[in-house]
This record gives structure tokens, C-alpha cells and sequence, in this order.
């Protein structure tokens, strides 16, 4: 699996958290060219460099919330989906808590709509709208998302079949005349109570 990463930059944000960690390391001694740290702990990421002292570590002070340090111009709306699907895979660990478990995270369903397949933390909300076929793969630790992610892009084919079950799971259920639908259902039912 490592000629997959073979010469790729690997980019981390958050790379100074546990999940941030867990993956520098698993990727450090791979063939990858570089891994860009981006967090926005100066302290951490110092430690960080001082613990790893590898030539291969490139550390990015800024947080994500902050649009302009993560992307420094601007991004038409029209072209978003486009620079979205330039990922191959994407990683959306959540920590299950009893708030984010029953949670359905549009970031899950944005990446889908574009057809990149996801590893996601299982949360019973994304489960119950996404089930087990439909181009997410759960994994519970960063350990385990790392090498669902790894195996994933191993195999065209997997990579392949897993982008077209998200891309139909999000035009079947998530498209406005579904939505539509169901809202004219609720008002029926309203509607009818009078």
C-alpha cells in the first residue's frame, strides 16, 4: 500500500490533536514526500518538531475556522464542488458524544454529493440516514480510519464503487423534490388535524 502515498504531500489540519497525531505517525516512515502540520497550538507543534525532528514535517500555524488561513483566496461557490472532489478520500472523525451521536454531519453528505468516499467516526444519526452501503466506511479509532483510508485507495475499484453508492445515496435522499415532498406531508398532516 505505501506506493499509494509515494511522493504525495499529506496535509493534517488539526495535526497537533490525538486524531492529528495518530495519523503523522502512521504516515512518517511511509514514502510519502512531506506531511504539512496545520493547527493552530504554536506550542504543540514545537513539541512536535522537537519530538519527530524529521526533515519531512512541515508545521502551518492557523485554525480552521478562520477561512483565510486555510484558504487564503477565494473559491466561487460554482467551482466548490470541483476542488472538493479533488480528495480521494475523506476523513471525518467525530468524538461520539450523546450530542454529535445522533448528529447527521452535512460535511459527510457534501463529500458523498461529490462523490469522494468517506471514513467517518459511526454515529447512530449518520448510520440511520447513510446505513453500511452507501460509500461511507465507519471506523472508530484514528488507527483503524488510517488503514480503512490506506486500503481504500489501494483498490481503484473499491475506491470506484464507493464514490457511485455515496454519489446515488445523496441524489436519492437528499434532493429538494424528496424534500419537497416530505414537507407537503407534514403539512397535509397538519392540515388535517384542524
Amino acid at each position: 500500500m505505501k506506493h499509494v502515498f509515494k511522493g504525495k504531500i499529506l496535509l493534517i489540519t488539526g495535526g497537533t490533536g490525538s486524531f492529528g497525531n495518530a495519523v503523522m505517525r502512521r504516515f512518517l516512515n511511509s514514502e510519502v514526500s512531506e506531511i504539512r502540520i496545520f493547527s493552530r497550538d504554536e506550542k504543540k507543534q514545537d513539541d512536535m518538531r522537537q519530538a519527530h525532528k524529521s526533515p519531512k514535517l512541515k508545521f502551518y500555524l492557523g485554525d480552521v475556522r478562520d477561512r483565510a488561513s486555510i484558504m487564503p483566496g477565494r473559491i466561487e461557490y460554482d467551482s466548490l464542488a470541483d476542488h472538493i472532489r479533488l480528495g480521494h478520500v475523506a476523513l471525518l472523525p467525530f468524538r461520539p458524544e450523546p450530542v454529535t451521536n445522533c448528529a447527521l454531519p452535512n460535511k459527510v453528505l457534501q463529500y458523498l454529493a461529490c462523490g469522494v468516499p468517506t471514513v467517518a467516526t459511526p454515529l447512530d444519526g449518520l448510520m440511520s440516514m447513510a446505513g453500511t452501503e452507501s460509500g461511507v466506511t465507519y471506523s472508530r479509532t484514528p488507527h483503524q480510519m488510517s488503514i480503512d483510508a490506506r486500503y481504500m485507495l489501494s483498490d481503484p475499484q473499491m475506491l470506484s464503487d464507493a464514490s457511485r453508492r455515496g454519489h446515488r445515496l445523496v441524489n436519492e435522499n437528499c434532493n429538494w423534490s424528496r424534500q419537497l415532498k416530505s414537507f407537503e406531508a407534514v403539512l397535509d398532516r397538519l392540515i388535517a388535524v384542524d
